[in-house]
């Protein structure tokens, strides 16, 4: 990870003043635009030093959406789930739904708006934990998550990355069927929105994965499809309790006990 630059932290408040010791008028002037017209003020400073983020990551059709919201309510409602896929631009959601991978122009830009998204979320929060959804795929996306994410020293976020581990056969399957869903609905099935990538990108990002010591391992092979079961209602039923297990064993595997953050 790129160390945090160190930042001069000596100036205090004064009497009437803000934390660069500006008096209230400087301070109102400092807000005001150009036009003279006033500014929102900032958003209050975090209560806590230190947040969370727990990054579940892995390659499309892996569980992550699903996981990660079955993993953000067994927490609480204090605890907000992200899904990077929202935030690709326009031109990268018709890449991935043509079946072209995205190249490091497309990626980079993508990954400083999901930490940063990430990064307030957790420090905002009032649990000051966030679950994020993300493929980082490689060493150096999961280090520049970490690096925007405590791109300001206070307060500081730790980042987990746990890999949902599934079978090749497991993730084609999940991604044939949300493929098939989205056809059938024109894409406007609500369970498999926020979803581009083609099928035909999976091996491309098996093979870009890149093992590191700071992932762990949680196997999700029976839970995590985002389409629900293949039509019976057992198989639903069968589908939630795998997607439940998946989310208690990320809380295992992190550190966090339900309801104890």
């Amino acid at each position: 990870m790129t160390p945090v630059a160190e930042r001069d932290t000596s100036a205090s408040t004064g009497k009437g003043g803000n934390a660069t010791g500006a008096s209230g008028k400087e301070a109102m002037a400092m807000m005001m635009t150009t036009t003279g017209k006033p500014q929102p003020p900032p958003p209050p400073p975090p209560s806590s030093r230190h947040a969370r983020l727990v990054v579940l990551a892995g390659p499309c059709g892996s569980g992550k959406t699903t996981v990660g919201r079955a993993l953000s309510a067994l927490m609480g409602s204090a605890v907000p789930f992200l899904d990077a896929d929202d935030y690709h631009d326009a031109a990268a959601k018709s890449k991935m739904s043509q079946g072209e991978a995205l190249d490091e122009g497309d990626r980079v830009p993508w990954l400083e708006r999901v930490a940063a998204a990430a990064r307030e979320a957790a420090v905002f929060s009032p649990s000051h934990v966030a679950v994020l959804a993300c493929s980082a795929l490689k060493k150096k996306y999961r280090d520049l998550i970490v690096e925007v994410a405590n791109e300001a020293e206070v307060p500081s976020v730790a980042v987990d990355f746990v890999l949902l581990k599934a079978t090749r056969d497991s993730l084609r399957t999940r991604l044939e069927r949300r493929q098939e869903i989205m056809q059938k609905s024109s894409g406007a099935c609500e369970e498999v929105a926020g979803h581009f990538l083609h099928p035909s990108l999976l091996d491309s990002q098996l093979e870009s994965w890149e093992d590191s010591a700071e992932v762990v391992v949680v196997e999700n092979d029976g839970g995590g499809n985002d389409e629900g079961g293949s039509g019976s209602g057992g198989g639903r039923e069968d589908e939630a309790a795998a997607t439940r297990r998946a989310a208690e064993a990320v809380l295992k595997a992190v550190g966090l006990e339900k309801g104890k953050l």
